[in-house]
C-alpha cells in the first residue's frame, strides 16, 4: 500500500486500492475454501461409494454371464436395486455436506421452530405409534435460520432414534429459548454410545458391529454437527436420563455479527 500521508488523490487512490485489495482477498478465501470443500467432497464419495460399486459390479458380471440360477437372478437383481438406493441417499447426503461447508452464509429469514419440530414429532408419532414419546415444545419460538436445515436436524435425530433403538424404547423431544439461545435436545432410551461429548466425524459408527448396511453411512451424526454449526450454534452427545443418548443442539437466537 502507498502512504496514508501526501496528496489528496494519493490518500484517495490508496482508499480505493485497500478495498479492492480487502475485496481480493475475501475473493480468494472463498475460493480457497470452496475448492478445499469440492476436494473434501470427492475424498468422501470415492471413499464411501466403492463398495457399493464392487457389489453392483459383481452382480452385473453374474447376470451377464447367463449361468445364473432364477434364484440367483432374482437375488442379484434385489441386491443391485438395494445397493442403488443406498447410493443415491449417500449422494443426497454428501450434496448437503458439500452445500453446508461451501456456503455456510445464508440468506436467513425468521423461522417458526416450534411449527417445524413439532410437525416432525406429530409425522414420528403417527408413522411409529408404537414409540412411547413425550414433548414439550416451547411455543412461538422463531430465530433467524433456513427451514429446510432445521428440518434436517430434527428429522436425522429422529432417524436415528429409529435405526439403533428398539422398537418400544422410549423418546423425548424438547424444545425451549432464553434470551440468547434455542435449545432443542432429542433423546432416547436405547443402548447410547460407548463415549460422549466427542464431535462426531465423517463415516464414523459408534458400534463397530455395525456394518454399512445396519449402521448407514456413518454420516448422519456428522451431518447433524455440520448443519447445527452452519447456523452459528453446536450440538452435543450426552448420556440421556432415560437411558440412551441425549442430542442437544444449541443454536443462536439471533445472527452472529460476523455474519
Amino acid at each position: 500500500m502507498p502512504p496514508s500521508e501526501g496528496s489528496r488523490d494519493l490518500q484517495e487512490l490508496r482508499g480505493a486500492l485497500v478495498v479492492m485489495v480487502e475485496a481480493l482477498q475475501e475473493r480468494i478465501d472463498v475460493e480457497a475454501k470452496n475448492s478445499r470443500a469440492m476436494q473434501q467432497f470427492i475424498d468422501d464419495a470415492s471413499h464411501e461409494l466403492r463398495t457399493p460399486l464392487t457389489v453392483v459390479k459383481g452382480y452385473n458380471d453374474l447376470l451377464a454371464s447367463g449361468q445364473a440360477s432364477p434364484e440367483q437372478q432374482t437375488r442379484a437383481v434385489s441386491r443391485v436395486q438395494r445397493e442403488v438406493e443406498r447410493m443415491e441417499a449417500l449422494v443426497r447426503d454428501l450434496l448437503l455436506l458439500a452445500e453446508v461447508r461451501e456456503a455456510p452464509r445464508h440468506d436467513e429469514h425468521q423461522v417458526n421452530v416450534s411449527d417445524l419440530v413439532s410437525a416432525r414429532v406429530h409425522d414420528f408419532v403417527l408413522e411409529h405409534p408404537e414409540r412411547p414419546l413425550t414433548r414439550e415444545i416451547q411455543p412461538g419460538v422463531t430465530m433467524p435460520a433456513r427451514a429446510d436445515y432445521v428440518d434436517r436436524l430434527t428429522g436425522n435425530a429422529l432417524t436415528n432414534v429409529l435405526r439403533h433403538t428398539p422398537d418400544d424404547a422410549p423418546v423425548r423431544v424438547t424444545l425451549h429459548a432464553d434470551q440468547d439461545t434455542v435449545t432443542l435436545v432429542i433423546e432416547d432410551g436405547g443402548p447410547g454410545l460407548p463415549i460422549y461429548g466427542v464431535r462426531p466425524q465423517r463415516f464414523q459408527r459408534f458400534d463397530d458391529s455395525r456394518s454399512r448396511e445396519t449402521g448407514g453411512s456413518g454420516l448422519g451424526m456428522s451431518i447433524m454437527a455440520d448443519v447445527a454449526e452452519s447456523l452459528g450454534g453446536s450440538m452435543t452427545t450426552e448420556a440421556s436420563s432415560l437411558g440412551g443418548l441425549r442430542l442437544r443442539f444449541s443454536l443462536p437466537l439471533r445472527v452472529a455479527s460476523s455474519l
